[in-house]
């Protein structure tokens, strides 16, 4: 065999068995069904959702933590009912990010987010969380001087 020929058919082994494991990957990923992530930014909110890296930080299905300074309590509220409407995915910059971690799979945030627990009642936030249940960064984390 020419070595012209071995070199091309080289080439497209190669190339076969990336797009093979990229297809894989991505089929194990839509099977596994969605995970979502805490995502906090330097202005001093924290996002919910289903993160995506790839080919931009995305959070699709994004909730935010919001807090009731009279009641003194925390909740979440979906993004796409905030007053301008907001159509489709938040696209994030990622030298806005502090931190980002996965949530617990049972966790009560994962609840609100599909769905399965109804907010509070009286309550003007879509998902009301007890006192103590709200994710805080790890000791070690950094976490922005917000003023």
């Amino acid at each position: 065999m020419k070595k012209g020929k071995r070199n091309f058919l080289v080439t497209l082994v190669v190339i076969l068995v990336i797009a093979i494991i990229a297809i894989a990957w991505w089929v194990i990923s839509l099977l596994s069904g969605p995970t979502y992530h805490a995502v906090y930014l330097n202005t001093g909110d924290i996002y919910f959702g289903e993160l995506s890296t790839f080919p931009r930080t995305t959070l699709n299905n994004a909730w935010y933590l919001q807090q009731d300074f009279e009641n003194q309590q925390l909740a979440l509220a979906s993004f796409k009912n905030v007053v301008w409407g907001p159509v489709g995915d938040i696209q994030l910059s990622e030298s806005s990010i502090v931190w980002m971690a996965e949530v617990s799979p049972d966790s009560q945030i994962i609840s609100i987010l599909e769905g399965q627990q109804q907010p509070q009642q009286g309550l003007p936030q879509e998902g009301a969380l007890p006192q103590g249940q709200v994710p805080a960064p790890a000791q070690d984390a950094v976490t922005p001087d917000v003023q």
